[in-house]
C-alpha cells in the first residue's frame, strides 16, 4: 500500500486497466501550472488517461482569489499568471 506523502512510490505504481488520473485544479493557480508538466509525465509513464477537472476557486473550497490577496502577493503572482495563461 502506498502511504500519503510517498509520491515517488505513487508515481511508479502500476495502474490497472480502466483507471485514470483525475486532476482537479484552479485555472488561475500558479501551482497548477507548476505541477502540470510532472502530472503529464506521470500519466504518460503509467500509460493512463489523464482527466483534467478545472474547478472554480472560491472560499468554500479554500481558495483565495488573487484580486483579494494582499498587494505584495498579487505583485508576486501576477507576472507568472500573465505569462502562463496567455
Amino acid at each position: 500500500m502506498i502511504e500519503d506523502g510517498d509520491a515517488e512510490n505513487w508515481e511508479n505504481a502500476g495502474m490497472s486497466d480502466g483507471e485514470q488520473i483525475q486532476a482537479f485544479y484552479g485555472p488561475s493557480s500558479p501551482w497548477a501550472y507548476l505541477g502540470a508538466e510532472r502530472l503529464y509525465a506521470i500519466a504518460e509513464r503509467q500509460k493512463t488517461p489523464l482527466l483534467l477537472r478545472p474547478i472554480r476557486v472560491i472560499a468554500k473550497n479554500g481558495g483565495i482569489p488573487l484580486r483579494t490577496r494582499p498587494q505584495p502577493r498579487q505583485d508576486c503572482l501576477a507576472p507568472l499568471l500573465c505569462t502562463t495563461l496567455s
